[in-house]
């Protein structure tokens, strides 16, 4: 159960950088909706929707064709290493 679960300790795990990062204020989603009008959303939003993913994965399957040198893929497989700064 996620609610009992104790957050973990960030103290000595953020960088200088990360304890100084100013963060947005939380507010109740109830503000954040005020300034949305209904009318936003259409009723062709869906549609709308489907055909901008249906484009997006097209999109994708064609740079997924083009391939990449084998240097690229190797470099991509090994991911990131993070440095402590």
């Amino acid at each position: 159960m996620a609610a009992c679960t104790h957050f973990p300790e960030m103290g000595d795990r953020l960088t200088q950088a990360e304890e100084n990062q100013t963060f947005p204020k939380l507010v109740p989603v109830e503000t954040l909706l005020a300034g949305v009008e209904p009318e936003n959303l259409q009723p062709d939003t869906k549609d709308t929707l489907e055909d901008r993913i249906a484009a997006l994965n097209s999109r994708a399957d064609g740079l997924r064709a083009a391939g990449m040198d084998d240097d690229t893929r190797d470099r991509m497989q090994r991911g990131v290493t993070l440095t402590d700064d």
